[in-house]
């Protein structure tokens, strides 16, 4: 906020702001007004659509994520983390075959990056799709636990099946 407050004209501060206002205060209309406002200063910002699509999972607007997060990953097609979060969506969007192939490309650009990683086990665990043969787990406790805390604050959020 203080650096919103010394200059407006931030992009990064507006993006700070939308990831705060998703990730904690579940306020999706200023989540929103922040990406909104980002964009409107640098339109080029891939990192504004990769938060903004984890914000639009929270809203239960899953093809909107989708296609943030892919806006995101063509505007900085080398950036690790925001390929490995369109990985993350068509994972959550239960695109399974999608985020493993997404992942895949997310792993040559990251160097075996832990993120990549980590995302791509929970992703071979979750249904026997061939990545690691003979494992099938449930979701993992990170995507259980928020789907569990969606329901209970009675916000629209995002489901999983088992």
């Amino acid at each position: 906020m203080k650096a919103l407050s010394l200059d407006n004209s931030l992009a990064e501060a507006h993006v700070v702001l939308l990831s705060t206002l998703a990730d904690y205060d579940w306020d999706w209309e200023g989540a929103e007004r922040e990406f909104k406002a980002t964009a409107a200063l640098d339109p080029n910002f891939a990192v504004a659509y990769e938060y903004y699509g984890y914000a639009l999972l929270g809203m239960g607007r899953g093809e909107e994520a989708l296609a943030a997060m892919k806006h995101a990953a063509e505007l900085d097609p080398v950036s690790p983390s925001v390929q490995a979060s369109l990985a993350w969506g068509y994972y959550l969007l239960h695109q399974d075959q999608q985020a493993v192939d997404q992942m895949s490309r997310s792993w040559l650009w990251s160097n075996w990056s832990k993120r990549a990683l980590t995302r791509t086990a929970r992703l071979s665990t979750s249904k026997p799709i061939g990545l690691l043969p003979g494992t099938a787990r449930g979701a993992s406790t990170k995507t259980a636990a928020a789907a569990a805390c969606y329901r209970e604050r009675g916000d629209p959020g995002f489901s999983i099946h088992i």
